[in-house]
Order: C-alpha cells, then structure tokens, then sequence
C-alpha cells in the first residue's frame, strides 16, 4: 500500500489462475433481487468506489492496482 498526498494506492498480488476481473460484464442492478444469482457483486463495488482500478499479470502473478484520490 502507497499513500502520497493526491492518493492512496493498494495493490494486491496472487499467484491463482489468471483472472482478469475487469473483463467481467457489469451485474443488472435493476433487476428483481429474487432473479439474480447470488455473488458478482465485488468486482462491482471495487469499479464503484475506486477512481482507477488496473490489472495486470506478470509471471504467474495476478495484480490488482486500486487507486482511491484524496478529495
């Protein structure tokens, strides 16, 4: 985790299978809760709440970069 004073930057490492969770379709949030399956809603609230959020794979590395401003 870096913070400087415009951001705070977390970055978080794994080395499971390659998974990029930027490529996932955006959740319907407007459909009937009784309708939707449970799950897929973290990759959703990650894009909400960051102002740039990355992913890269280096080796056999999954890396995830969240950048949060200072406002």
């Amino acid at each position: 985790m870096v913070s400087d004073d415009p951001a705070l930057t977390i970055e978080i490492h794994d080395t499971g299978v390659a998974f990029d969770p930027l490529s996932l379709a955006e959740p319907d949030i407007q459909s009937d809760l009784t309708k939707r399956k449970i799950g897929g809603m973290g990759v959703f609230f990650i894009r909400k709440m960051t102002d740039k959020v990355a992913y890269r794979r280096e080796g056999d590395r999954n890396i995830l970069t969240m950048t949060f401003l200072n406002r």
